[in-house]
C-alpha cells in the first residue's frame, strides 16, 4: 500500500476543518490541539463557540489568535446544527469538514479523506473509521446497533495509543471505500458541489440532532455517493457536550421528525442499509481478527516534537525546519514546538512553513499538548523540568531527551 508522504502531495485546493464547541473545554483542548499536532497540509480552521462558559470562550480566542483560525461566537446556547450552518457559511473552500470537538485525529487524516472524497468524480460526503461512529466502528459493534464504544486498552489484549490504533488501520486497510447510505456525522467531509445543489442543513427541523441524516438522505436523492474511508482512523470521545437524558430526548425527536419528512419507508431503509453493509461488517471483521493475531503494534517513532524555546538564538533553525521536510517523506511527523511570542519572527522568515510550528504560551500548555507526541525532544537545557514532567504525565511517549546545539 502506497504510504502517503505530505511533503510529495500538490494540492491545489484548499479546505475548511469546521468545529462546533459547546463547553467541555477539557475535550475541546484535546481536538483543537490534535488538529495542530497532526497538520500536515494547510487547511482553514473556522471555530463555531454555541454560547460556551468564558473559560471557554477565552481559550477559543486565545486559540484562534495564535493560529489564525476563524472564530464565530454565540452569545447565548445554540444548537448544533444551526452552529454548523453558521461555519459552513464562512467556508469557502472545495472541501469542508464539521468535525466533534469531542475527536481526535491522526496524522494524514484530511489526506485520506480526501483521497476517498476523489476516488469518483461522483461521491458527495465521506467520513473515517473510528472507535465509536455507529456502524463506522472498528473492530467491533458487540450490541449489533451500532452503539459500541472501542476503548484502546482493550482490543486484541494490547494497550494502544490512537496514533497507533491509526497506523495499524492505515496497514490493514484495502482501500475500499465502501458506499454506504449514511455518513456517521462526528466527522464527515462535504464535496462544495453538494452544498451547491442541495444548499444547507435543514436547521428547522433539526436543530440538533438528525441533521446529518437528513443531510445524506438528501445527498443520495441527489445523485451523490457517499463513503468511509476504510484507511482513516479519528478517536471519538462522544457526547461530551451533552447529558444522556438530553441527548436521548433530542434523538428520539429527531427520529420521529425525520419519518416524518422522508417517509418511515425510506428512513428504514436508509439505517437498514448501513447497518447490513457487508463491506463494513468485513472490515469490522478483518480488523479485529488481525489484533488478536498481531504480535506487535509497528512500535516506531511516528510523531516527534522538538522543543526550541528561545529559536533567535538557536543557530540550527534552519536545519530543524529541513529536517521537518525530510522526515515527512519518510512517513515521519515532526514538529517544531515554539513559545508564542516568536510567532510573528518565525512566520516573517519562514512565510511559508507554518505548518510545521505549534506555539505555546506557558509550561503547562507545552506539557499538554506532547501528549499527542510518541517523542519530545528539547533542542537546548531550558526545557529540563518540562522534560521530567511529561515522562512522568505520559507513559505512551517512548523517549524523551536532549539534542546537543553544534556551534
Amino acid at each position: 500500500m502506497r504510504l502517503l508522504e505530505s511533503g510529495n502531495l500538490n494540492r491545489s485546493h484548499t479546505i475548511d476543518v469546521i468545529v462546533c464547541v459547546y463547553n467541555a473545554l477539557e475535550y475541546v483542548k484535546l481536538c483543537l490541539e490534535s488538529l495542530i499536532a497532526k497538520k500536515t497540509i494547510p487547511f482553514n480552521l473556522i471555530i463555531v463557540d454555541s454560547g460556551s462558559e468564558k473559560e471557554t470562550k477565552d481559550y477559543l480566542a486565545s486559540f484562534a489568535r495564535k493560529y489564525d483560525c476563524k472564530l464565530k461566537t454565540n452569545n447565548s446556547k445554540t444548537d448544533y446544527t444551526i452552529a454548523s450552518n453558521q461555519g459552513l457559511k464562512l467556508s469557502t473552500s472545495k472541501y469542508c469538514v464539521l468535525l466533534n470537538s469531542d475527536t481526535i485525529v491522526s496524522i494524514h487524516w484530511l489526506e485520506k479523506l480526501m483521497d476517498c472524497m476523489e476516488s469518483e468524480s461522483s461521491t458527495g460526503i465521506v467520513g473515517p473509521l473510528s472507535n465509536s461512529a455507529s456502524y463506522q466502528s472498528v473492530p467491533k459493534d458487540v450490541n449489533g446497533n451500532g452503539g459500541t464504544v472501542n476503548e484502546l486498552d482493550k482490543l486484541g489484549g494490547k494497550e494502544l495509543t490512537i496514533e497507533q490504533m491509526a497506523y495499524f488501520i492505515e496497514q490493514q486497510s484495502k482501500r475500499i471505500f465502501p458506499v454506504v447510505n449514511q455518513v456517521n456525522g462526528f466527522c464527515y467531509m462535504i464535496n462544495r458541489s453538494v452544498i451547491e445543489k442541495i444548499g444547507d442543513q435543514d436547521e428547522i427541523n433539526f436543530p440538533c440532532y438528525g441533521g446529518e441524516d437528513d443531510y445524506c438522505i438528501r445527498a443520495v436523492n441527489a445523485g451523490f455517493k457517499l463513503k468511509v474511508a476504510d484507511d482513516c482512523y479519528i478517536y471519538h470521545y462522544k457526547s461530551k457536550s451533552y447529558n444522556t437524558e438530553e441527548k436521548n430526548e433530542k434523538r428520539k425527536n429527531a427520529g420521529r421528525l425525520l419519518r416524518e419528512k422522508h417517509t418511515p419507508t425510506i428512513v428504514k431503509h436508509h439505517y437498514t442499509e448501513i447497518k447490513n453493509n457487508i463491506e463494513l461488517a468485513r472490515i469490522r471483521e478483518e480488523i479485529d481478527l488481525a489484533l488478536i493475531n498481531s504480535s506487535c503494534m509497528y512500535d516506531y517513532n511516528r510523531a516527534i516534537m522538538l522543543i526550541c524555546s528561545d529559536p533567535e538564538k538557536n543557530s540550527n533553525l534552519e536545519t530543524m525546519i529541513k529536517e521537518t521536510k525530510r522526515m515527512y517523506r519518510d512517513n515521519i511527523l515532526l514538529k517544531l514546538a515554539v513559545p508564542f511570542l516568536f510567532k510573528e519572527y518565525l512566520t516573517k522568515i519562514y512565510p511559508h512553513q507554518a505548518v510545521h510550528f505549534i506555539f505555546y504560551e506557558n509550561k503547562s500548555e507545552l506539557i499538554r499538548i506532547s501528549q499527542h507526541f510518541d517523542t519530545v525532544i528539547a533542542a537546548d537545557l531550558k526545557a529540563n523540568d518540562t522534560l521530567r514532567q511529561i515522562a512522568a504525565n505520559y507513559d505512551h511517549i517512548k523517549d524523551v531527551y536532549y539534542t546537543v546545539e553544534k556551534h
